[in-house]
């Protein structure tokens, strides 16, 4: 199963609103989730979020730089229920401190690239030509001038009831 950052920040950002204490919007108050909390919200989301959404969504949120600092930082798990845990272990809080000096070790190292290649801080790839839509058709529209614009209807994607767009 393909999971796009898209669908993964769409569950997030479904997970924060329904839990907003477990996953906070601000970096700062980040906290490493409880273990096991996997399948507490597979049991609370069973209907709306199927299980490995679920873990993949917990994965890339545990590899978000923010969490990674709290591990280090050795702040308390928290639980979905909203109650403390216990602190992370010493072990994880150095699996923590090396994971976060590799992703700073890559982003020096893409900066670089960048820099060596005189393009912007962050290397953009190259744009790949737009897909073709299912409808694709042109209506006139009212531009700033007056001109007809073309307007592409975008395709539909399937999302989860309870899941809405960002």
């Amino acid at each position: 199963m393909t999971v796009t950052t898209t669908c993964l920040r769409r569950t997030l950002a479904y997970l924060a609103e329904r839990y907003p204490n477990v996953f906070p919007s601000d970096p700062k108050q980040v906290r490493p989730l409880a273990v096991g909390i996997h399948t507490a919200l597979a049991v609370a989301e069973e209907g709306t979020l199927c299980e490995t959404r679920i873990r993949h969504a917990l994965r890339y949120y545990c590899g978000n730089m923010a969490y990674l600092a709290a591990v280090v930082r050795g702040a308390r798990r928290i639980g979905l229920d909203g109650q403390e845990g216990e602190r992370p272990t010493p072990e994880e809080q150095q699996q923590a401190r090396d994971r976060l000096s590799e992703i700073r070790k890559a982003l020096k190292e893409r900066k670089a690239t960048a820099k060596q290649k005189g393009s912007p801080e962050r290397a953009a790839s190259p744009k790949p030509a737009p897909r073709k839509s299912a409808i694709d058709c042109t209506r006139p529209g009212v531009a700033s001038r007056g001109k007809a614009v073309a307007v592409r209807v975008k395709r539909r994607v399937h999302v989860p009831s309870g899941l809405q767009t960002p």
